[in-house]
């Protein structure tokens, strides 16, 4: 069995909702081990990353909500990513992180 690999934002459903992989059901496999805190942005990377696994699998609107009070209204939202890629090469997951913060970030914005 091979892992899950991660997808484009072409792979969609057709409610416009990213594909997830069957094995993890899981859009992004973040593990939330926390290397990526040292944002220059300051985002709430792992944070960010599980709402939108939840908005993805639960309820969109609740996860929504959360990020915009634990995230927006903070002035942290995924839109401030610099896309530097510091995230990235720290990750062990090797997540592209700022391509799935932009996901993030329009999805949970209602955007996407």
């Amino acid at each position: 069995m091979t892992a899950p690999t991660a997808t484009s934002m072409q792979d969609r459903t057709s409610s416009g909702a990213p594909e997830l992989a069957p094995a993890t059901r899981r859009r992004v496999p973040c593990t939330s081990c926390g290397v990526c805190q040292f944002c220059p942005s300051q985002l709430l990377i792992p944070m960010i990353l599980s709402l939108y696994n939840d908005a993805l699998l639960d309820s969109r609107e609740d996860a929504a909500e959360e990020y915009r009070r634990a995230c927006l209204d903070a002035e942290l939202g995924a839109d401030r990513c610099s896309g530097c890629g510091l995230c990235e090469t720290v990750c062990p997951a090797r997540i592209p992180v700022p391509d799935r913060l932009r996901e993030a970030h329009a999805y949970l914005t209602g955007a996407a």
